[in-house]
């Protein structure tokens, strides 16, 4: 079992050195509308442990880190057409114009200039349908990912 003073010492010993390294000054919890500061306010949020006893220790408070999902898969002839963030405060789903580019310039080589039209215009409008059907359920999941 670790001696109490011992982890005191080391304890503050971590404190001089985030001290050195880091100027609280540039951190203002004043301006955050949603600071939870009681343990009632954090009780039950996901990954917050509080009072966790281990053997030879005891642990205040205990934070995991918290991961976003992975956004809804695109199940779509189109996938590769569309630029998806995978962070939920990213850019909502796109059309990805260097692919799309490079379809119509694989797919259209040997088309005149009617035939090219129409494929690129039929292509486009596939896809951007298939992006108005996908970015609903990646605004879902942006929303439900976004902590308070």
């Amino acid at each position: 079992m670790n001696d109490p003073r011992e982890l005191l010492k080391r304890l503050l010993e971590y404190i001089g050195e985030q001290a050195i390294a880091i100027n609280p000054k540039s951190y203002s919890l004043a301006h955050w509308p949603h600071f939870k500061c009681f343990p009632k306010d954090i009780a039950g949020l996901p990954g917050v442990d509080s009072d966790v006893k281990v053997q030879g220790d005891h642990i205040w408070l205990r934070i995991q880190r918290l991961v976003a999902d992975k956004p809804p898969t695109v199940t779509s002839d189109f996938a590769r057409f569309l630029a998806v963030s995978l962070h939920p405060s990213g850019p909502p789903p796109h059309l990805d114009e260097s692919a799309f580019q490079a379809q119509i310039s694989e797919a259209a080589s040997d088309m005149d200039l009617m035939e090219r039209a129409q494929y690129e215009e039929g292509l486009s409008a596939n896809i951007n349908a298939y992006i108005d059907e996908y970015t609903p359920m990646w605004n879902a999941w942006a929303a439900g990912e976004i902590f308070d």
